[in-house]
């Protein structure tokens, strides 16, 4: 059976591949983190999975509308910050990479948020952070052994419509 990868997701996943930070190319993953491998955190890394599901119901005027909160975790190393003085860089390393702000304080649109914000009608009836709110939480989480992450956790919705199948021709 052919690996399934949604839509949605990969759009996404092409948006911030190619308007959000650098240093994340060709670092995201699809789905929830539970697994990580300290030799894979030599970079900064994100994944982009669906967020408690989502909601699809028919419209009056004959279409499908699917409202979808997707979550997107930005997770670094954070033992590089052990015994290396009194600033979390791998907190504002985040802070960085998901809403780094310009010194007039606008986001800058090289991070996650600046990149959905310059990104919400991609096309192809798909909408994100349309007039909805996007939250970010910082966490630090034990994940093995001799690994501390530092993580971010991006929370957005996405909203797509389709014309119901049974009224194409």
């Amino acid at each position: 059976m052919a690996k399934y990868v949604d839509p949605i997701l990969k759009q996404i996943k092409d948006i911030l591949e190619k308007d959000g930070p650098a240093i994340l190319r060709g670092r995201y993953g699809y789905g929830d983190p539970v697994v990580i491998n300290k030799s894979q955190l030599t970079q900064p890394m994100a994944f982009i999975s669906f967020d408690n599901g989502y909601e699809i119901h028919d419209s009056a005027g004959g279409e499908v509308e699917s409202n979808m909160a997707i979550v997107l975790c930005v997770v670094v190393d954070m033992t590089k910050d052990f015994n290396q003085g009194t600033d979390a860089r791998s907190h504002l390393e985040l802070v960085e990479l998901v809403a780094a702000r310009h010194d007039d304080m606008t986001l800058r649109k090289g991070s996650i948020i600046g990149a959905l914000r310059a990104n919400q009608d991609p096309g192809e009836r798909v909408w994100i952070d349309a007039g909805e709110e996007t939250t970010v939480e910082f966490d630090a989480t034990p994940r093995d052994k001799g690994l501390f992450t530092a993580e971010a956790i991006v929370r957005f919705k996405v909203k797509h419509a389709q014309f119901r199948p049974d009224l194409l021709s």
